[in-house]
This record gives C-alpha cells, sequence and structure tokens, in this order.
C-alpha cells in the first residue's frame, strides 16, 4: 500500500512539475487579457468580457492545477472530464466575438491546452481536446491567422493537423523525460543501494534488479575476471532462467572484445554487426541466437574486474541511451565490488595468523564446528592432528626470534604441501597448531602426518650469519571424529593428550601408532554388528 501511494505522489509530482511551464504562460495570457480589460480605447462589453475572462482563467487555473491535476493520479477516469473541460472553456474564448483583438493570444492559449493535456491524459483525451476545439473554431470562432481571415473553415480544418502536431511532439518530449527521469531514478536507487553492499552477492543481485527494471532484456549476466583469459558467471540469466555460476573462456565472446579493446560495444543486429566489425562469438545459455546484445565494462582504479552484458532476442532493442544506462550502473557496481573485494581481504586477514597465514585459533574452532556437522550428516571421518615443535623455545634463545618466526613459517608452508585445500590448519598458540583433514581416517591423517615430520627433518635452516642449524622436529597427536568420539571437545582433548604421550616419548614422534587404528576399527565394526543382530 506505501508503494502504491509512493508511486501515486511521485506521478502526482510529476505531472505538475511537466505542466508548470505551461501555466506560468497561460497565467501570462489571462494577466494580458485582464489588462486589455481595463483598455479605456475598447467597448465597456469588451472590456467586461475580457475582465470575466481573466479572473474566471485564473481561478480556473488554480483549480486546474491545485485539484484536478493532484486527484488525477488517483481517479485515471478524470482525463475525459478534463479534456472535455478544457475544450469546452477554449471554445468559449476563441467563440466570443468582441475578443477577436486578442485572437492571437486565444492560439496560444489552445496550443497550451493541447500540450498540457497531453502530457496529463496521454494520446485519446488529446485527441478528443483537439476535436471539441476544431469544431467550435468551425462553428463559433473567428479567423485567428491573417492567411485565413475570410476563411473561418479552412482555418478550422487545419486545427486538426496542428492538434495532432503538437499534441505528438507533447508526448514524445513527455516520454524522453520520463524515460530519462527512470533512469536517473534506477541509478539513485542503486548508487544508493550500493553505498552500503560490502558482499559481492549483494551487488549482484542489485545489478540484476537494476537491469530488470530499466531494460527490456531477455538474456543478462555478470562475469568476474578468473584469470588472465576466463571470467565467472556469477550472475547469468536466459529467457526466463537462472543458471548456475559457470566459468567461460574469453576467446571468440563478445566479453572477450569488450574487455581485449577496453571499450563497451553496442550490436544492434548482432549478426551483421559482427560481420562488419569482424568479431566472433558464440552461443552459451540456451541455444537460442540473440539478435541484440550490448555490454561494457566492470572496472574500477584503472584494474578490468569483470564484464555486465545484456541481450535481446529482438533486432535494435536497445539504443545508445540504454549503453549509456547501464555504463552508469556498471560505474557504480565497480566501485561497490571494489569495496567488497577489499571487505573480502580485510574480512579474511581477520581470521588469519598475522606470522603465518594459518587460521587463527577462534576461526579454526568454528571452521572445525561446521566441518564435524557436515561430517556427521554425510557419514564422513575427520581427522584432527594436534602438531607442536619440539625444543623450540631453544631455537628462540639459541638463534633468535626471528628464526623462531621463520621455523613457524616453514612448518606453515610444509602443512599446506602435504593437505588438500579443502583441510584446515591453524595456529594453536605459539609453536602449536592444528590441521583438520577432512574425509580423512586415522591410517590416512597417520600417512599425513609422517610426511610432514619427514618434510621438516630434511628442512634447511640458516642463522642470521648464514650458518646452517639443526632442523627442527615435530610431535603430532592424532584423533578421529567421530569413530573415537563425536564431540568437538573431546576430539581436540583426545588430540592435545596423544602430543603430549608423543612428546613423552622422546618427541619427533607421532601418537597413537598405525596399529592403534586397526585395533579400534575392528572394536567398531563388532559394536556395530551387535547393534544390527
Amino acid at each position: 500500500m506505501l508503494k502504491l501511494l509512493s508511486k501515486v505522489s511521485s506521478e502526482r509530482d510529476e505531472n505538475q512539475q511537466l505542466n508548470t511551464p505551461l501555466l506560468w504562460v497561460v497565467l501570462v495570457l489571462l494577466f494580458l487579457i485582464l489588462v486589455h480589460g481595463v483598455n479605456p480605447t475598447i467597448s465597456p462589453e469588451e472590456q467586461h468580457i475580457s475582465i470575466g475572462i481573466g479572473i474566471s482563467g485564473f481561478l480556473y487555473i488554480f483549480l486546474y492545477y491545485y485539484v484536478l491535476i493532484p486527484h488525477l493520479s488517483f481517479y485515471p477516469s478524470m482525463k475525459w472530464m478534463m479534456a472535455a473541460l478544457n475544450g469546452f472553456l477554449i471554445g468559449i474564448v476563441i467563440g466570443v466575438e468582441p475578443l477577436t483583438s486578442l485572437s492571437p493570444l486565444s492560439l496560444i492559449l489552445t496550443i497550451a491546452s493541447f500540450s498540457s493535456i497531453a502530457i496529463l491524459t496521454g494520446r485519446a483525451p488529446a485527441y478528443l481536446l483537439v476535436g471539441i476545439i476544431s469544431f467550435s473554431r468551425a462553428f463559433f470562432g473567428t479567423p485567428i491567422l491573417p492567411v485565413w481571415s475570410n476563411n473561418v473553415w479552412l482555418e478550422a480544418i487545419s486545427y486538426p493537423f496542428i492538434g495532432v502536431l503538437i499534441t505528438e511532439s507533447t508526448l514524445v518530449f513527455r516520454n524522453t523525460i520520463r524515460a530519462q527521469v527512470h533512469r536517473l531514478e534506477i541509478l539513485n536507487n542503486v548508487a544508493h543501494s550500493l553505498a552500503s553492499s560490502l558482499e559481492i552477492h549483494q551487488v549482484i543481485a542489485l545489478l540484476s534488479s537494476a537491469i530488470q527494471n530499466s531494460l527490456d532484456a531477455d538474456t543478462y549476466y555478470v562475469g568476474l575476471m578468473n584469470g588472465d583469459n576466463n571470467i565467472r558467471l556469477d550472475l547469468f540469466y536466459d529467457d526466463g532462467e537462472f543458471f548456475p555460476a559457470m566459468n567461460i573462456s574469453l576467446e571468440n565472446t563478445l566479453a572477450g572484445w569488450v574487455i581485449a579493446n577496453h571499450r563497451p560495444l553496442l550490436l544492434k543486429d548482432v549478426v551483421k554487426d559482427t560481420t562488419r566489425m569482424g568479431i566472433p562469438y558464440k552461443i552459451i545459455g540456451k541455444q537460442k541466437n540473440s539478435k541484440s546484445w550490448m555490454g561494457t565494462l566492470l572496472e574500477s582504479g584503472g584494474k578490468v574486474l569483470g564484464i555486465v552484458a545484456v541481450a535481446s532476442y529482438e533486432t535494435a532493442a536497445f539504443n545508445n541511451a540504454d549503453l549509456e544506462l547501464i555504463q552508469n550502473v556498471a560505474q557504480q557496481a565497480s566501485m561497490a565490488i571494489d569495496n567488497a573485494f577489499h571487505h573480502a581481504d580485510v574480512e579474511k586477514q581477520s581470521t588469519l595468523d598475522s606470522l603465518t597465514g594459518a587460521l587463527n585459533h577462534g576461526h579454526f574452532l568454528k571452521s572445525l564446528a561446521r566441518e564435524a556437522d557436515s561430517a556427521r550428516i554425510s557419514g564422513y571421518p575427520l581427522s584432527l592432528i594436534m602438531l607442536d615443535v619440539d625444543y623450540f623455545k631453544q631455537y628462540n634463545d639459541n638463534y633468535g626470534h626471528l628464526v623462531g618466526d621463520q621455523v613457524l613459517y616453514n612448518l606453515t608452508d610444509i602443512i599446506r604441501k602435504h593437505i588438500k585445500s579443502t583441510d584446515l590448519v591453524g595456529r594453536w598458540g605459539g609453536e602449536e597448531f592444528a590441521i583438520a583433514l577432512l574425509n580423512a581416517d586415522g591410517p590416512q591423517a597417520i600417512e599425513v602426518a609422517q610426511r610432514i615430520k619427514t618434510s621438516m627433518n630434511q628442512l634447511t635452516m640458516l642463522d642470521r650469519g648464514e650458518t646452517p642449524i639443526p632442523a627442527p622436529s615435530v610431535s603430532q597427536g592424532i584423533a578421529v571424529f567421530p569413530l573415537e568420539t563425536d564431540s568437538i571437545h573431546t576430539l581436540i582433548d583426545l588430540a592435545d593428550q596423544r602430543l603430549y604421550f608423543a612428546k613423552e616419548r622422546g618427541r619427533n614422534q607421532i601418537d597413537p601408532c598405525p596399529e592403534h587404528w586397526i585395533k579400534i576399527t575392528d572394536i567398531s565394526r563388532e559394536h556395530a554388528g551387535k547393534i544390527n543382530r
């Protein structure tokens, strides 16, 4: 309801604004008629009529502007009444015989009335006004234009042509103004919405909404750069269907041409224009050839972020004004996307340990809990390795903290080389790290731990004087979810206890040993068999 009232209020304000210049012209003409009415050289009858028309005109203008126009948005059927009323009143003015000396003024009043009604009501009521005034000129008027001073009928016949010309010109002007206002409203709304958007998916959703509200597009997409010669279509709409995100090569595509040439492209006839310009293209989405296409860059600070493209299955569906609109929307979106990227980087950095780049303690716990929930639902195992650098304090004391920092950095790098990209590595605190291996059981976790241990033993380290120093070793404790426990806190405690046992056994050890997993797996299977029986 509020949205409807807002639309009605906006339409009322627009109608009043568009009519204001015309009504000022009419007010000036009415003032001239009043001045004519106090002219002592004219007859008393003409004086009385002029003053009466002038005062009545002022009252009608007040009624027209402050009562009829505002209520037109609520009662659309009033447009026929307004056209008929204007025609009747103009007909009286041009039909009053004593006012022949003011005939040019009545012509201007007539033209202003044509334009005002066309702006307010559209084509059909405006033509009703044209018909009424033409009829009045033919039967009651006196000649206005000198060329037809002896032939009122010839002048009256010309009125429909004048009326049609003025009406159509006014409608073109009105529609152009409204289209421009609509575009500015879209840009304002997009700019306002994007100003508070710090997530990429929000920016893309706003782009989608702006395109749908402003353009008659059958197809559109938003692609972000994904390497030098690929884009990822995070939004792809084609003929009533949204497609999943996909990566496409820029080779032999219209998007590739836009990015390579660093300028927008408007094709009113895709087949003819691409042939003429020698631009290759290929069809994605539904296997239908678009007939109109336009695209522009998403760019910020000289860096190409991606592309926005719009297409239609109709020829010449877009014009330069549409291209300018999509460029302005893309410019606003580019700044928002750039801000979102920076925000994502800041958010990511807030989850990482500043020295090693591993997840910090708090974010590792959150991520571990999330992955444990997924493992519980899907039934796959999750192994946790708690890892500690042996005699780390001696590295700091003997070689300095910079060498100690290098040990932690190298350790994190080695861990990443031996785990999957989907696995988690976090700095638990000090020289202690935690590793979550997704969909990995105990024996697989031991293999990963052994590779990390071997790589650390083979690591080449230098002190500040570039002299080789002993390679650091690590102790590791392993626990498996949900085989050994279905509680995250118990899982962490269990892995931590086993890390302590590994240190007690002389360090550079992994606990438990491989035989433990064979035994616990057999026990688990036997227990499951009893339950099934």
